[in-house]
């Protein structure tokens, strides 16, 4: 009899079905760098040494970036029980897969909750690191990863239906609640229950795992200066798994001597897949600690470290303050413009500063001075220039030589240029001998000349223009000549041709004016002779301001 082909095929598709186990999800949630991904590649080892070795040679040339939101991770699922020598075998496969979602920052909840499906809940576990070598961090870090698994289970769960959710819880409480210590005898899962006081006060649907990593380092916290921070860790870490109905595991991960990482890779199939498990409780522990879930309830806790807060016990280390530089101080003002004005004597540009103040003082008497146009008063022959009034001195320290040169840096000319053109136009001409005198008097060039009344009540007298030949007061020049500045060239060689026809030599002053009624202005006295005044002119008019002379 000739079989059909197919046959037994069909058969041992059928077995390779039946017993085929699904893929697996863990969610790995920790701060960065306190190991996860060498607990990750340690329980890979752990399951298939073949795939763990294939995926170190394709790895060795690129190293690992942390720059992710999300990282991956695998490792085999099998049954525990297997030996060690069937599973090394070169051609052993581990019947499923374990997919392994790290998550390491909190900002990116949202796609963590994109990874994940609500139908995978039934294989889907949660693994919370902390880190030992750190023990200040443990408990802010598993508040805020527990508080991220209830939001996201919560919101998971309520895709399902109420039948689902209720029958994801029921398979946590009866983990947790149904729990029998491994080779206890007489001791069923229902006296186990009764006798227990506790249950999950936050179910979430999934198995939960506490595991504190790189225990090695509990070791360091047993000096004098850290006695009692192991117990109060181990206590907090308990009291806050008890009501999540989650497991506590110590693990450390090391080239020679690693602790627990197979502890926790049979305790992860056998809530996983619901292998059998064959680990008892290892308590108590400095560095090896194992406590399953249902295992350990609240009656069981110490309450005595539970009296402080854990921040007041296990203190992060004093951190050295930083260096504190030395107080830069600032330059005063007055530091600050000697040190200018230095640079400014060296660069060889010092003069221009007292001309400018100069300039600044003569602006300001003229702003403060009657507003009244000067009258020229025209000589026979060229008077040499006298020292200025004492606001003026400054300008004229460098003058020197006769005709009133004037040494190279002086600017009293352009400043009694610019005087000029503020007082002019600013008020109509004055009429009269008496007006002409007081506005000689009251020019800026014998501001600092004024003598006192003769009537001795301490006013000043103005100053009268003299000069230097005598003239018989019959001889007055003409005042509406003089008064006027013409503007244009034409008008001014006619006046310059009539003023120098009509000066004579004069034998005494100008005799004062009288004082006009209701005048407050005192009575003119002899004053010494004083600087010629030019009248204003244009720039670039043709005539020099202290001599009226054209200018060469």
């Amino acid at each position: 009899m000739v079989e059909e082909p197919g046959i037994w095929e069909g058969i041992l598709r059928e077995a390779a079905s039946a017993a085929r186990v699904p893929d697996s999800t863990v969610l790995l949630l920790g701060r960065p760098g306190i190991g996860k991904r060498t607990l990750m590649n340690a329980l890979l080892q752990h399951a298939s040494p073949v795939a763990a070795a294939a995926l170190a040679e394709d790895n060795s040339l690129e190293g690992h970036s942390r720059a992710v939101a999300v990282d991956y991770a695998y490792f085999g699922a099998r049954d525990p029980s297997l030996g060690e020598a069937e599973v090394s075998a070169h051609d052993f496969a581990c019947p499923a897969a374990c997919s392994v979602v790290i998550l390491e920052d909190l900002r990116h909840e949202k796609l963590l909750l994109a990874r994940l499906l609500s139908r995978s809940l039934r294989q889907t576990a949660a693994i919370v690191c902390v880190d030992l070598r750190e023990p200040w961090t443990i408990m802010a870090d598993l508040r805020q990863w527990l508080d991220l698994l209830q939001r996201t289970t919560s919101e998971l769960l309520q895709q399902l239906s109420l039948g689902e959710q209720d029958e994801l819880r029921k398979r946590v409480a009866d983990a947790v609640d149904g729990y029998v210590e491994p080779g206890a005898q007489g001791v069923t899962a229902d006296a186990a229950r009764d006798a227990s006081e506790s249950s999950v006060t936050y179910n979430l649907g999934i198995p939960l795992l506490i595991v504190v990593t790189r225990s090695d380092s509990a070791s360091a916290l047993e000096v004098q200066k850290k006695i009692g921070w192991a117990e109060t860790i181990e206590t907090y870490l308990r009291s806050a798994g008890v009501p999540y109905g989650a497991s506590l595991i110590y693990t450390s991960v090391k080239a020679r001597n690693s602790l627990n990482v197979d502890v926790l890779y049979d305790y992860l199939m056998h809530r996983l897949y619901a292998f059998p498990l064959h680990r008892k409780a290892t308590v108590p522990s400095r560095d090896a600690l194992f406590l399953p879930s249902g295992w350990d309830r609240q009656d069981k806790l110490d309450d005595r470290p539970l009296q402080r807060s854990f921040e007041s016990v296990v203190t992060p280390p004093h951190q050295p303050a930083a260096p504190s530089e030395d107080p830069e101080e600032c330059e005063g003002t007055e530091a600050f413009l000697a040190r200018c004005a230095g640079l400014l004597q060296s660069m060889g540009i010092a003069g221009s500063v007292p001309a400018v103040t100069g300039l600044a003082a003569a602006g300001e008497v003229a702003a403060a001075a009657p507003r009244a146009r000067p009258v020229i008063a025209e000589s026979a022959a060229p008077v040499p220039n006298p020292q200025r009034s004492s606001g003026h001195r400054r300008q004229s320290a460098g003058t020197g030589g006769p005709g009133g040169s004037e040494a190279p840096g002086d600017n009293s000319s352009l400043a009694n240029f610019f005087q000029n053109l503020l007082t002019r136009g600013s008020a109509p001409p004055v009429k009269g001998s008496g007006g002409q005198q007081q506005a000689a008097a009251r020019s800026p060039s014998n501001e600092g000349k004024r003598e006192a009344s003769p009537a001795g009540d301490g006013t000043p007298a103005p100053v009268v223009a003299q000069t230097s030949a005598p003239r018989p007061s019959s001889a007055a020049p003409d005042r509406q000549s003089i008064s006027t500045v013409p503007h244009s060239k034409p008008e001014r060689a006619a006046s310059e041709s009539r003023t120098a026809s009509k000066t004579v030599a004069s034998t005494a002053a100008l005799p004062a004016a009288p004082r006009p009624s209701g005048s407050s202005a005192p009575a003119p006295a002899p004053a010494e002779p004083s600087a010629v005044e030019a009248s204003p002119v244009e720039p670039g008019a043709g005539t020099s301001i202290d001599s009226g002379k054209p200018a060469g």
